[in-house]
């Protein structure tokens, strides 16, 4: 079980993909060893406006947090065009 008490095999995106019809960006580190990257993977595939971006170096935490997301052209290139109007 994972220190945020929700195990991950808990999340089924192939039932909750198709109930989200909003964009969504999900932002995860490709060295993430709490949450493994398969995962995001996965959810962005059952998810109709998902995008995945994949900064690196940041593990499961400090991807929220850290500048280093701001300064990853990709990751804010990624950020501005979520952010734009449809």
């Amino acid at each position: 079980m994972a220190r945020e008490a929700i195990a991950l095999s808990e999340f089924e995106p192939e039932w909750l993909g198709p109930r989200i019809h909003q964009r969504v960006l999900v932002i995860h580190d490709e060295g993430d060893r709490v949450a493994p990257l398969k995962v995001s993977k996965r959810v962005v595939r059952w998810l109709h406006q998902a995008r995945l971006v994949t900064p690196q170096g940041l593990g499961h935490r400090r991807v929220l947090d850290d500048s280093r997301v701001a300064d990853d052209s990709r990751v804010a290139d990624e950020i501005v065009a979520y952010l734009a109007p449809c």
